[in-house]
């Protein structure tokens, strides 16, 4: 999990890098690319052309002997698919080789699918007996922190790239905002979500490296 020490650091206003180093580890899946706050939280790169830059030539994806990642992307508030594929993670661990192995999820756990409130209590207690957890911000995490600090001028946007969706997991529904001000809408949305659950986002990583390798979210 994310350091103890790093939780609760504000992520509002200028942006605190925060890097973690986790035991090197043999690579199931990996994403790599960007850092830092930018102007816009959603724009896009070009990720074939960076993959193919990054990757060119690449060896294997490999670590030291006795070491396993099973690094999961985009989760976008999928409770029952991320249960399916936290299912299959720890059959494969238990069927295969005892080794130390570390779970990496590298963001936006949150928006557009119908259940972000049960994604984030789902991790947020989750502590398998076979492996380590581990989470990186994704841009959807920092900009749903960055609204419920008080950033009022993101919530459109926020909205409009999947924040409707998180509201009503958390219980709030849209038809409720409809002739609300911005900050009467920011005012129900930090009523509805809980401390932890702003806390367990806002201990998140900026980046983990295994090894050789670092995992950053790509935005």
């Amino acid at each position: 999990r994310a350091d103890s020490a790093n939780r609760g650091i504000a992520r509002t206003g200028v942006h605190k890098f925060r890097h973690r180093h986790v035991q090197p580890a043999v690579l199931s899946n990996a994403a790599a690319s960007g850092a830092g706050t930018i102007r816009n939280p959603y724009a896009k790169s070009d990720d074939r052309m960076l993959a193919r830059r990054l990757f060119s030539g690449a060896t294997p994806a490999a670590g030291p002997k006795g070491r396993r990642a099973y690094v999961i992307g985009d989760v976008h508030g999928r409770l029952d698919l991320m249960n399916r594929l936290l299912e299959r993670i720890e059959a494969d661990i238990g069927h295969g080789p005892e080794v130390n192995t570390s779970i990496v999820f590298v963001g936006d756990l949150v928006d557009r699918g119908p259940d972000s409130a049960g994604v984030i209590e789902r991790l947020r207690t989750y502590s398998p007996e076979s492996a380590s957890v581990h989470f990186i911000m994704g841009n959807h995490e920092e900009v749903m922190l960055r609204v419920l600090a008080g950033e009022t001028d993101l919530l459109p946007s926020w909205l409009r790239f999947g924040g409707v969706q998180t509201l009503e997991s958390y219980g709030v529904h849209h038809r409720e905002l409809t002739g609300l001000s911005q900050g009467e809408i920011v005012e129900r949305l930090s009523l509805a979500v809980p401390e932890s659950h702003r806390d367990f986002m806002a201990g998140f990583s900026d980046s983990i490296s295994f090894c050789r390798y670092l995992f950053v979210h790509a935005r």
